[in-house]
């Protein structure tokens, strides 16, 4: 039966609904059902089907001879290859304990794949995307006459864990046209340091293009031949109607988010989505000098950075009239200096709205602190560590040219150097150590496991205009 279902799922998309409409409701069921054939390389979740349910399963992408181990035992993953959704599978010590297997939901996937960075949670992300009110059009209404400025395109810059990536692609999905093979990876893109790139998707469970060094012509990289499927997929590219750039800094959390991308249901999303690493207001700056001057490209744009009022100048030249930045930070504080360069610089945004994303804020305690970002603290370790060294050698060549004197002389010259060494590391430069760099937190605090959390301010872009209150 599942051989004759196998057969007819080869058949045409009008063909096939025709033959469906033929068919009573069961034997409908069972094609519609049988078509779902869970296939290596597929993420599944194992939910248990007992009352005490603990918390579900996330598994790896299935591969034969590879095992799901837990508290029960272990699973083959050659158990569950083949198998349909909502059949039911065993570990070795389950007692007969049946786990039902599903396909992930996203917020599932979100919560559950391993991270290196926090995620923006299912919750925080929902409502990002629901107040960017995003309303790409259909393939078959862009223009033909210039195809690129009816295209729809999103900034966000701090791709981190992937996750809202995921909600923005999954908001601007049906604007593109159908990929022409599920099969069709996307490149990350360096534009600070240009050269061979190598798609980092080779543990999604794909076997097509893993390990094809990719060359965009667009790009300035040479021509690869290679392959008439890259052809094809750049091709293909150019006529999507909808498109997220995301780019972080780290080229580590930017792999990290194209696995987890990739991996959500068999990559259906990767194909909206342009991942770069760098500096954003370079990237911006590089994509005004290749496009027309004078013509903002960027439909919103989403800030979740440490510095983000650094980058507005470049986004205000960027972004088009009427569309919204989102700028997602975790203190107060954040969203109040980006005001502050707002007012100061006269930059051509009006503030919508700021909102306080996470649960219930009804008594919440809030964290309230001065810090000192990482990066700077660093960078006083090393000065600090530069100067004890050079006061060191200081005392060294004093010891040597004390040494022709009386072991009396020579101790009090020693302890002198030391009071001197101990004063000059208390007064050095105070005004760095103890002045500049500082950051007040201001924060509602959270449990061991932050569940999101944060504040999210919203501008819309004015046009120009020398009165800042039109």
């Amino acid at each position: 039966m599942v051989l004759f279902f196998k057969r007819i799922s080869i058949l045409p998309r009008s063909s096939k609904a025709q033959w469906l409409s033929g068919l009573c409701v069961r034997c409908r069921r069972k094609y519609t059902t049988a078509s779902t054939l869970i296939s290596e390389g597929d993420i599944v979740l194992l939910r248990q089907t007992s009352r005490d349910n603990p918390s579900p399963i996330l598994s790896k992408p299935l591969s034969h001879g590879t095992k799901i181990h837990s508290h029960q035992g272990t699973l083959n993953h050659s158990d569950v290859i083949g198998k349909r959704v909502r059949d039911g599978v065993s570990f070795s010590r389950g007692r007969g304990v049946v786990q039902r297997i599903h396909w992930p939901t996203l917020a599932e996937y979100v919560e559950l794949t391993p991270r290196i960075v926090t995620p923006v949670y299912p919750a925080d992300a929902n409502l990002i995307v629901s107040l960017l009110d995003i309303h790409p059009s259909l393939p078959t209404e862009l223009s033909s006459s210039s195809p690129q400025s009816s295209k729809f395109e999103i900034l966000e810059a701090g791709t981190g864990h992937g996750a809202l990536t995921l909600h923005l692609a999954r908001a601007i999905h049906a604007a593109n046209p159908p990929p022409l093979s599920s099969s069709l990876k996307p490149d990350t893109q360096e534009y600070d340091t240009p050269g061979d790139r190598v798609s980092p998707l080779q543990e999604v469970g794909t076997t097509s293009m893993q390990s094809e060094v990719i060359h965009n012509p667009e790009d300035g990289y040479d021509t690869d031949a290679g392959s008439n499927q890259q052809s094809d997929y750049v091709r293909w590219k150019a006529t999507r109607g909808a498109i997220v750039h995301t780019i972080d800094i780290s080229a580590k959390h930017s792999t990290h988010a194209q696995r987890i991308v990739g991996g959500f249901r068999r990559g259906m999303y990767v194909g909206s989505i342009d991942f770069y690493t760098g500096d954003v207001s370079k990237w911006i700056e590089e994509q005004l000098r290749k496009r027309e001057p004078g013509d903002p490209f960027l439909a919103h744009v989403v800030l979740d950075l440490p510095s983000t009022h650094t980058h507005l100048d470049n986004v205000a030249s960027a972004l088009r009239v009427d569309g919204l930045l989102a700028v997602f930070n975790p203190n107060i504080t954040q969203i109040t200096k980006c005001v502050e360069v707002i007012r100061e610089k006269r930059l051509p945004f009006v503030l919508d709205r700021v909102v306080e994303l996470g649960g219930s804020t009804g008594g919440r305690e809030w964290d309230v602190r001065p810090v000192k970002p990482r990066a700077l603290l660093k960078a006083e370790k090393e000065k600090k560590l530069a100067a004890s060294e050079q006061s060191t050698s200081a005392i060294q060549v004093q010891n040597e040219e004390g040494a022709v004197l009386a072991e009396s002389g020579a101790v009090e010259s020693s302890a002198m150097a030391c009071d001197e060494k101990s004063r000059a590391e208390e007064y050095a430069e105070p005004s760095i150590e103890k002045d500049s760099g500082w950051e007040m937190i201001c924060r509602p605090k959270v449990g061991d496991r932050l569940v999101g959390g944060g504040f999210l301010g919203l501008w819309r872009r004015m046009r120009h205009t020398n009165d800042p209150e039109k």
